[in-house]
């Protein structure tokens, strides 16, 4: 005797929806920091050079912000690494609330973060890095009962034809570690 199987069209369907659901599902947590739910650095990397050739395209600039949390090794050393998970995620949600829609915010690796903010020159960058580094200060994670502050040092570099993508990510770097040298807490450019 000879098995033979039958499909009708409604599960067939129901299989291709369900294989695409999990494809989208794959994608996402390919694409996403498991502690933050933000972007992670494999897909801000993606968005990057897609934004290079975007610009390069048609003549534009755009602004990055590369952040780091300023002492979170004594947050770690005092508090513990739960409360140091709480403080990235505590920076993730300010600085999704704080952006544009059209701004992405990733964590980069450890206790930094980069924002890509498209079609921006740098000096409404700085503005909208502004606006993140205050929201975030003026934002708290309760440890027993008290409120504990947290500031972040943002350094912001802008993309040019004239520069690679390495070198953008460098300059935003070194702005990044002049904040630190300035006393940390500030936007830098």
């Amino acid at each position: 005797m000879i098995a033979t199987s039958r499909y009708d069209g409604a599960s067939v369907i129901r299989y291709e929806y369900r294989l695409k659901a999990l494809n989208s599902e794959m994608e996402s947590l390919a694409d996403s920091d498991q502690l933050t739910g933000l972007a992670n650095r494999r897909f801000i990397y993606r968005k990057l050079n897609e934004l290079v050739c975007d610009a390069a395209a048609n003549n534009q600039s755009f602004t990055i912000g590369m952040a780091d949390i300023d002492n979170f090794k004594e947050y770690n050393d005092t508090y513990g690494h739960l409360f140091g998970d709480e403080i990235l995620k505590m920076i993730g949600q300010c600085s999704t609330d704080a952006l544009r829609k059209c701004d992405i915010v990733g964590r980069w690796g450890g206790k930094a973060f980069l924002y890509i903010l498209p079609a921006t020159p740098l000096e409404n960058g700085k503005l909208i890095m502004q606006r993140v580094k205050d929201r975030v200060s003026a934002a708290a994670v309760v440890y027993n009962g008290t409120p504990v502050h947290v500031t972040i040092t943002i350094g912001c570099a802008e993309y040019t034809d004239d520069i690679s993508l390495t070198e953008l990510l460098h300059t935003a770097d070194i702005q990044l570690y002049r904040g630190k040298r300035s006393g940390k807490n500030i936007v830098c450019a």
